[in-house]
Formats: C-alpha cells, sequence, structure tokens
C-alpha cells in the first residue's frame, strides 16, 4: 500500500514512492495483453510482458505508431506539467501580495471553488449518466443511486484533515517569502514517512531513509539565518522610521534619503510624521521581531504537513481496501464531496484563525472582514493606514488570485493525465525540476517585492534537491547499477530482473490509481 502526498500549492493528492512493501505487490495490469506483472521473491517475474510487448509491437506498426504518439503527447504534457506547477507555485504567493489583510477570505474562496464546478458535473451525470457514452444501448453511469446514498464520513473526515493544512498553509503564505512557501513543505517527506510507519506499517528503502533525512537537513539550513541573524544585521544604516507606526508604517518605511523620509507632514498638525534615524536599539528589537514572526510562520507551514499526510494516509486506507466500494467512486464525486465538507470545515476554522492573525480578527469583526476581502478582490480597498494598506486591490488582486485559481485546475487535470496515462515517476520528475524553477523564480526583479538569495538559501535548495532525488530516484538508480554490474560478470538473467524492477519501481498506475488522485484544494506542497 502506497501512502499518498499533498502537494501544497496544488491542491492535488499524489502518491509517494513505493515503499519496500510495495515492490513486492502486483503493480502493472497490462490490459491490451490480459496479463498482470508480478514480482516473487526471487526479483523473477511469472511473465515477461515487456518482451512480449516489444514482440506484438514490431508486428504492428499501427500499435507501434500509437505508442510513439502516446509517448510524444506524454512527454508534452510533462513539459506542460512543469510550467503550469511553477506559475501554480508563484502565483499560490503572488495572490497574498494584494489580499495580505484577508487571508480568510482567500482560503474559503480556494476552497469554494471547487464545489459548484464539481457538482455541475457531479448532479446531471448521477441523474442521467455520461452524455454520448453507451454500453449495450443504455448510457453508462459513473456515479450511481447507491453512490449518491453512501455513508459521507470518510468525505468529511478528509475534508477536516484538508481543511486544517490549507488553512494552517494560507496564513502562512501571507507572512512568509515565496521561496521558503516552496522549500518548507518538502518537510511533508520525512513526516509522511515517519506516520505512514506507524500507522500503516510502511518499510522503506534504505536510499529513502537517506534522501528523507537530508531534506531535512536542507530545511534545517534554509531556517538557520532566522536563528542567528536576529539582532546582527547592521543597523547603524539610517533608515526612515514613522512615529506612528500603527497609521504611517507604509508611508515611511519605502523611503531611501532624509529629504524624503522628512517631507511627510500631517495635513491637520503640521507635524512631521517620519524620522531619518540609526536607532540601534528600535531597528534591533524590529529585527528581533521580524525574525520571530518568520520563525512562527515557518513552523505553521511546517506544521501544515501533519494534517495533509494523515489526509493522504487517510485517503489511501478508504480508497486502498481490496473489498471497498470506494475504489469503483468517480473521482469528481470524490472531489466534489471532500471539497463540499472542506468548505464547510474553513468557515468554522475562520473564527480561530482570525483571532491568530497579524493583526488579530476578532469573531465579531470577521464578517466585516471577509465582507471588506470580497470587496477587495473586486477592486475596492477598506485598509489605507498601517503598514499594508490595500493600495493593490484594484490593480492585483483578481487578476493574481483569478490566474492561480485557473492555473491550480489546469495543474490538477495535468496530474490525472500523468498518473493516468504515464507514471509516478514521471510526476515526481516533474515536481522535483518544479522546486529549484519556483524557488528562483521568486528573486527575478519583476516580481512583486523579489527575493534576496543569501548563500544559506543556495546551499539549503543544493542540499533539499540532493535529498529529493536520493529518495525519489535512488532506489531505481541503484537497481539499475547492481543489474548493469550483473550482466558485466555474466549473469544472463540480470537483464530480466532489471525489467521486473523498472516495472515495479516506476508503479504504472491504472484507472484506480487516478481515482485516487483527489483535489484537496490545498495549495500547497509537498512533491
Amino acid at each position: 500500500m502506497t501512502p499518498t502526498l499533498n502537494d501544497g500549492t496544488s491542491n492535488t493528492t499524489t502518491t509517494v514512492p513505493p515503499s519496500e512493501n510495495d515492490l513486492r505487490e502486483p503493480l502493472l495490469t497490462n490490459e491490451e495483453f490480459g496479463t498482470i506483472v508480478e514480482e516473487n521473491d526471487n526479483d523473477c517475474t511469472n511473465e515477461k510482458p515487456l518482451v512480449e510487448k516489444k514482440d506484438v509491437m514490431s508486428a504492428n506498426p499501427a500499435a507501434a505508431a500509437s505508442t510513439d504518439e502516446d509517448s510524444q503527447g506524454l512527454v508534452v504534457t510533462f513539459l506542460l506539467m512543469v510550467v503550469v506547477g511553477s506559475v501554480n507555485k508563484i502565483f499560490f504567493k503572488l495572490q497574498t501580495v494584494p489580499m495580505y489583510n484577508y487571508p480568510n477570505f482567500l482560503n474559503l474562496m480556494n476552497c469554494f471553488l471547487f464545489v459548484p464546478i464539481c457538482f455541475a458535473y457531479i448532479i446531471p451525470v448521477a441523474k442521467y449518466g455520461l452524455p454520448g457514452a453507451t454500453a449495450n444501448g443504455e448510457r453508462i453511469r459513473p456515479i450511481t443511486e447507491e453512490h449518491m446514498n453512501m455513508s459521507k464520513k470518510p468525505f468529511a473526515i478528509m475534508g477536516l484533515l484538508d481543511g486544517c493544512s490549507m488553512i494552517l498553509q494560507t496564513f502562512a503564505s501571507i507572512n512568509l517569502p515565496g521561496p521558503l512557501l516552496i522549500l518548507l513543505p518538502q518537510a511533508a517527506i520525512p513526516i509522511s514517512m515517519a506516520l505512514s510507519r506507524k500507522i500503516m506499517g510502511e518499510t522503506y528503502a534504505v536510499s529513502q531513509y537517506i534522501g528523507a533525512t537530508i531534506v531535512a537537513m536542507g530545511i534545517v539550513t534554509v531556517l538557520m539565518p532566522m536563528f542567528t541573524d536576529s539582532g546582527a544585521s547592521d543597523h547603524q544604516e539610517l533608515r526612515c522610521v514613522a512615529y506612528d507606526m500603527e497609521d504611517n508604517c507604509y508611508i515611511c518605511e519605502d523611503e531611501t534619503n532624509a529629504n524624503a523620509c522628512l517631507s511627510h507632514m500631517d495635513e491637520l498638525s503640521g507635524q512631521v510624521m517620519c524620522q531619518w534615524t540609526s536607532d540601534v536599539s528600535g531597528a534591533a528589537e524590529d529585527n528581533d521581531d521580524a525574525a520571530n514572526s518568520s520563525l512562527f510562520w515557518s513552523g505553521i507551514m511546517i506544521l501544515s504537513c501533519i494534517p495533509m499526510t494523515l489526509s493522504s494516509i487517510y485517503k489511501e486506507l478508504a480508497l486502498g481496501g481490496e473489498n471497498n466500494g470506494m475504489m469503483e467512486l468517480d473521482p469528481v464525486f470524490l472531489n466534489g464531496w471532500v471539497a463540499l465538507f472542506q468548505f464547510m470545515f474553513a468557515l468554522v476554522l475562520a473564527v480561530p484563525a482570525g483571532m491568530a492573525s497579524e493583526p488579530p480578527v476578532e469573531p465579531q469583526d470577521l464578517p466585516q472582514n471577509l465582507w471588506d476581502g470580497f470587496k477587495c478582490y473586486t477592486g475596492t480597498g477598506s485598509i489605507f493606514t498601517g503598514c499594508h494598506p490595500d493600495d493593490h486591490c484594484s490593480t492585483e488582486a483578481a487578476l493574481f488570485v483569478n490566474i492561480y485559481l485557473g492555473v491550480n485546475l489546469i495543474y490538477n487535470l495535468l496530474v490525472v493525465l500523468i498518473l493516468k496515462y504515464g507514471s509516478s515517476n514521471i510526476l515526481y520528475l516533474a515536481s522535483t525540476i518544479m522546486v529549484p524553477v519556483g524557488n528562483l523564480a521568486f528573486t527575478l526583479p519583476f516580481m512583486p517585492d523579489p527575493s534576496v538569495l543569501r548563500i544559506t538559501d543556495i546551499l539549503g535548495l543544493a542540499v533539499i534537491m540532493l535529498g529529493l532525488s536520493v529518495y525519489r530516484f535512488g532506489q531505481d538508480i541503484v537497481n539499475k547499477l547492481s543489474n548493469g554490474a550483473a550482466v558485466a560478470n555474466g549473469d544472463s538473467s540480470a537483464g530480466d530482473n532489471d525489467d521486473a524492477t523498472t516495472v515495479a519501481y516506476v508503479e504504472f498506475l491504472d484507472d484506480e490509481s487516478s481515482s485516487s488522485t483527489t483535489i484537496n484544494n490545498n495549495t500547497s506542497f509537498a512533491e
């Protein structure tokens, strides 16, 4: 049984690389030839479908041409996955720039989006079946009356776990720079391994333990400046500071010279609003507060991996039972009900989340905050003082939020296509490439508030990439090297074993595995 992982920015649940237990299970159903590839304890297969497939292909040029077209389509899908996935990660952060004061509205909107979309498919298909799809003269009904009447408790549990993860990630994304939103969720790898081993009794290859350890070391490297830089910066530099930080913070903080700083005057009192100062104690205190805030929200982002991983494990248990009818569920039906419960739990969680936000939103002020968030989304700001006024509502709010929502839907579709027609390794490769692409994109000068790469950021990224590569592809490489050495030494069976191992490790997924790819409305992230 293979545990699943959610991509924090992607709203999608995907299967993690197989554990050692998975390598001994029958993994590939060859529907074209009616055979099942099964690996026994001696690393031999009962049949050799790869050889048979080559023979049939050579005798059937049309089948070979079809396979080439499928391969080309998979390459295009892979490239689109990298591009769309990277854009998805970037706009997950960018949407929070104009919506800084309204994380609860942003979270509820992201959760709610999938409800009408999914049920616009569920209701007519449940009543009339798929249009144009018939079997034995009758319309195909992937959603039956039995499905509609089934217990919704499993969907509620999935929605609760996904809702907890989503709200933690959304609030963390408001307060963390873009690169951390991509790197920190990789903590889901060691967390998922620990929880899967505890709950499901999974065992993993040595390379996966090594890879997860390296990933954890990379995350510590990225967070190190938050422990060491507090109060250590050069605070002797002059800067523009507001006398009243609550009302005039934004006005003063962007000024870079004394004349511009001191030019801000209160229209009523005539007093100067900003000071050009090198107040060491005040600056150091501000720096300490900023470092502590970043460390806190980094912890929240890592904490979000726990309900995200538990949700993935529960989905695997609920969907993976041999006698469990949920395996026959239409994926849109599953996604729609999970999204509905996730939205309902998000409404409840909005109250404590609002009180924990910066600045806090009291329960009695939450309806007004949500309404102001909607107004910002439609282009009208409500907050014009403090460090984060609604200056970008009219120009960027709807644009960034809508781009993210649209790209996220496309990304979810591409995930399903890759899992349905390709392999999980292709998905892992694309996800691995997205990490440095998305991370470095936030440093580009045209980005809003571009990040500055420090040496620890570069080292942390390199270490995390190494850990991801070892975790996801290490065992496959070891298998190929060992089989290559065996072939060089004259072991004629090594090539067959390599084919069997490759089939088992790559794990081509059939229609059932695509059904377990569920939209979490979790943007996302550990891929």
